[in-house]
């Protein structure tokens, strides 16, 4: 049986009222996934469950207390920060932050699969 590591309690130089926040939020996301996702089916495409993820956020956004017209400029200031992105020296190819994937000590890249060994890749949940 795989033991899932506990985060840290030292957050990194997080404010404990953004901690508390990012905490908060990150419950009630879970909770609209799981309400978003029982909508989904056996046929649903990667798109479907994007979507759904997707929509999962902006109900818990709103439910924090941002109204639809906050929500938009939110997700157009990320969608041009994203545009603009960091320099090449900061990403990786695919475009995520430098290192941003390497396992370290106790992350959860160290930690094994927790599925049947004989399961072929194509089987496993994709990213």
């Amino acid at each position: 049986m795989v033991v899932k590591k506990q985060p840290d309690a030292d957050t990194g130089g997080l404010s404990e009222a953004a901690n508390d926040w990012f905490r908060q939020f990150l419950k009630h996301l879970e909770l609209n996934l799981v309400a978003t996702g029982q909508r989904l089916s056996a046929e649903s495409q990667s798109a479907d469950y994007s979507l759904a993820a997707m929509q999962a956020v902006r109900v818990t956004l709103l439910d924090a207390g941002l109204n639809d017209e906050e929500l938009c400029d939110q997700f157009g200031r990320v969608a041009l920060a994203h545009r603009q992105g960091p320099s090449d020296a900061e990403t990786d190819p695919m475009g995520y932050p430098a290192g941003y994937f390497e396992a370290t000590e106790g992350s959860f890249a160290n930690e094994p699969l927790d599925c049947p060994p004989d399961l072929p890749l194509e089987k496993r949940e994709s990213w």
